[in-house]
């Protein structure tokens, strides 16, 4: 078997597939997963997908917010001016 190999997922293409399974099956991502992907009317390895998906998006999500903010602040040094041993000592 030839090894495959898949392009990185970004968060558009996984949003994409996520509004594929909420059209199919007339329910939002939210409350699907609030359910823990226990919908009668789901197929079981849809929802192991959408659950995945679900998932990555959320990652994807994170990830880009702290893209976002530590690209802004790269260049900038954190510092603390105050001396606080019983701080330390906590």
């Amino acid at each position: 078997m030839p090894i495959q190999r898949r392009n990185t997922p970004t968060l558009e293409g996984v949003t994409r597939q996520i509004e594929v399974y909420e059209v199919r099956y007339r329910i939002d991502t939210a409350s699907f997963v609030a359910r823990d992907g226990r919908v009668a009317e789901v197929d079981t390895e849809d929802g192991m997908e959408w659950l995945y998906l679900a998932e990555q998006q959320r990652v994807l999500q994170e990830a880009a917010v702290e893209s976002l903010y530590s690209s802004h602040y790269q260049n900038e040094l954190l510092q603390n001016d105050e001396c606080c041993p019983e701080l330390l000592a906590a």
